[in-house]
């Protein structure tokens, strides 16, 4: 699965599909891009449950040797990254024996240009340029 340069606010995170990362409260986390493209393939398809069998061959690829307990484990791992647990509302509910189905409603933000400084507008000094070449 091929990763853009898109965004989501999921309740009180922002996911970051081209920088591969997960924002709540000032923390960033990143995230591996299969447990990324298995969050995408739900957001695109909420609100509809989205079977395991689709998820392996979106994700893994038609030919790939993965199993239930592959996809469970992927699962698994992107409630912790998002800090569900048992005694919240669940963030992406199980449909046993079929698949699974994001419980939040995703919103699509608008892609905006990275912000942070420009190494061409960074000034280096002609000393610091002479013991780079060194």
């Amino acid at each position: 699965m091929q990763l853009q340069q898109r965004q989501w606010q999921l309740g009180a995170w922002l996911i970051d599909e081209g920088r591969q990362q997960v924002y709540s409260h000032g923390c960033c986390q990143p995230i591996r891009k299969k447990l990324l493209s298995v969050l995408v393939c739900l957001i695109e398809h909420y609100p509809n449950m989205v079977e395991s069998e689709y998820l392996i061959e979106k994700v893994w690829g038609p030919y790939a040797c993965v199993e239930r307990a592959g996809i469970n484990h992927a699962i698994w791992s992107i409630r912790q990254l998002l800090g569900e647990s048992a005694s919240a509302d669940p963030i992406i509910e199980t449909i046993p024996k079929r698949g699974y189905r994001l419980a939040l409603a995703p919103q699509r933000l608008e892609s905006k240009p990275a912000v942070g400084p420009s190494l061409a507008r960074v000034p280096i000094s002609p000393k610091a340029s002479m013991s780079m070449t060194r």
